[in-house]
């Protein structure tokens, strides 16, 4: 009787032993088959990453979240160093992702190598910009709105340049940092020239940006162009848009660009409504 007991117990532990090295393995296996963080945002586009692993990776190797790495560019011709918040907003990743990507150094970091952008660059600059990922990164870093990149751009001067933004980005950017609309790039634009240059900005977005700085309306580009020279050669601009910032300074319709063009000129290279170049020709007649 003691004998069999002995070899039962024996039978426990060995089994017990089995199931312990069986759990080790499954273990060891699944971390061996989880990619990093790196592997998972290494892709041209959105629908190839798991957006879950993404956040679980990001949980368990947080040091990887201010680290460098070289992804594939999404015109697949080319590696480009970045950061995994960068390429995540790249991408155009969910909310939940973002999130879990922002750390208080990766924040602040920029792609030094490429356009030195920050993430809110990035955003700003984003084929589709997201207002919820905009307003988390820009909480995460306000400073960031003061930032220049290689080009002596703010994130307000890409926002105001981005086809896809609306009023409400255009307004949180300059509730960040009012100065924004006084600053100019390399090229000498002021968010106001970009504005004027977007054929798919509205009225109102023109309106804010316009009433942040009117003096903007004065300054001319490194090509001799005012706000105004833009506006008439921007085909999608509407007459109001046009009569807004001709309003604003109505001398502008008598400056000349590098190549002695007035708006004039520009508006009847352009094609537009007669409408429109009666009004630049009457400001020109006046002033």
């Amino acid at each position: 009787m003691q004998q069999n007991s002995s070899d039962a117990q024996t039978h426990k532990r060995q089994t017990a032993a089995h199931k312990g090295t069986a759990m080790i393995a499954a273990i060891v296996s699944v971390f061996k088959n989880q990619k990093s963080l790196f592997q998972l945002l290494d892709v041209h586009n959105k629908n190839e990453v798991d957006e879950g692993a993404v956040i679980q990776a990001a949980r368990q190797n947080p040091e990887d979240l201010d680290r460098i790495f070289y992804f594939k560019n999404q015109n697949r011709k080319c590696c480009r160093e970045g950061y995994p918040l960068h390429k995540a907003i790249e991408l155009d990743l969910g909310i939940d992702v973002i999130k879990s990507l922002i750390s208080p150094f990766a924040i602040r970091l920029t792609d030094n190598l490429h356009l030195g952008w920050t993430a809110l660059h990035r955003i700003c600059q984003n084929d589709d910009p997201s207002l919820e990922v905009l307003s988390v990164v820009l909480k995460a870093y306000p400073e960031a709105a003061r930032e220049k990149d290689y080009w002596d751009r703010t994130p307000l001067h890409l926002i105001c340049g981005n086809r896809r933004a609306s009023l409400e980005m255009v307004s949180m950017m300059m509730k960040a940092y009012p100065e924004a609309a006084r600053e100019k790039d390399i090229h000498g634009c002021t968010p106001l020239h970009l504005i004027c240059g977007n054929r798919r900005t509205s009225l109102g977005t023109l309106i804010a940006v316009l009433n942040a700085w009117p003096e903007a309306t004065r300054k001319k580009d490194i090509l001799g162009g005012t706000p105004l020279h833009l506006i008439c050669g921007n085909r999608r601009a509407s007459l109001e848009m046009l009569s807004t910032v001709l309003k604003a300074y109505p001398e502008a319709a008598r400056e000349k660009d590098y190549w002695d063009r007035t708006p004039l000129h520009l508006i009847c290279g352009n094609r537009r409504a007669s409408l429109e170049i009666e009004a630049v020709h009457r400001s020109t007649s006046c002033v």
